[in-house]
């Protein structure tokens, strides 16, 4: 019974990191992401880079609008530099 138990507890607490894991990101965990996600895409693929760019660069300035003199929000101007010199790049290259 006791291990029917403990199961249990190690279940719930693995399914509450699980999904607290998922919501809250960082400036610098969606800049992470993005840049994971095109190092699989091939460099000629520009209009896939642009989609993802945009979706990053549209994350990245709710978390600014959400506060831009917090730490998130230095975070995000930092990030969304970055971000958007890739974007031009991309435009500069079609």
């Amino acid at each position: 019974m006791e291990t029917v138990v403990y199961a249990g507890i190690t279940v719930g607490i693995l399914a509450v990191w699980y999904f607290l894991q998922g919501k809250v990101m960082t400036p610098y965990d969606i800049y992470r992401k993005w840049k994971s996600d095109l190092s699989y895409i091939a460099p000629e693929e520009t209009q896939i880079m642009m989609a993802k760019t945009t979706k990053a660069i549209r994350a990245v300035e709710e978390i600014f609008n959400q506060g831009p003199n917090t730490e998130a929000g230095a975070e995000a101007v930092e990030v969304l530099r970055k971000l958007r010199k890739f974007e031009t790049e991309l435009r500069l290259r079609k």
